[in-house]
C-alpha cells in the first residue's frame, strides 16, 4: 500500500466493527494492497466490506485523486447501507433519524481525514 497518502481507523460506535478512511494518489494501489478485488478505473471513491478472520466487520472508503464531495457523501450512504444491513436495521423512510445520523458521523470521519488532502470540492 505504498501509494497510500493517509489512511485511519475508527471504531464505530453502536454498531461496532471498524471504519477505515483511506486517502490516496493512487485508488487502484490501494484497492489492490487492502485485496479488495475491485477494478477502479473511473471511480473517484469506493466503499467496501468484510468479515475479519477474528469476526470483525471492516467497513472502508477509499477516496482517490479524482473524487469530488459528491462522491464522498455517495460512498457514505453505501457503508451506512452496509451497516444496516449486517446488523438487521431496515432503513425507515417514515424515520430515517438512525440512518442520517448514521451517514453523518460516517461523512464527519471521512471528512477528518481528506480535510487535510486536497480534494475536488468544486464539482
Amino acid at each position: 500500500m505504498s501509494e497510500i497518502t493517509i489512511k485511519k481507523t475508527f471504531r464505530i460506535p453502536i454498531y461496532f466493527g471498524k471504519l477505515i478512511v483511506v486517502v490516496t494518489d493512487n485508488l487502484q494501489a490501494a484497492a489492490d494492497g487492502m485485496a479488495l478485488g475491485f477494478d477502479t478505473q473511473g471511480f473517484g471513491a469506493l466503499a467496501s466490506q468484510r468479515t475479519t478472520k477474528n469476526g470483525l466487520r471492516e467497513y472502508a472508503i477509499l477516496i482517490g485523486p479524482n473524487c469530488t464531495l459528491k462522491d464522498v457523501v455517495h460512498e457514505c450512504v453505501h457503508v451506512a447501507n452496509f451497516i444496516m444491513k449486517f446488523t438487521g436495521i431496515s432503513p425507515d423512510l417514515d424515520n430515517d433519524e438512525p440512518q442520517c445520523y448514521l451517514v453523518g458521523w460516517i461523512f464527519g470521519c471521512a471528512a477528518s481525514v481528506f480535510s487535510k488532502y486536497e480534494i475536488n470540492k468544486q464539482k
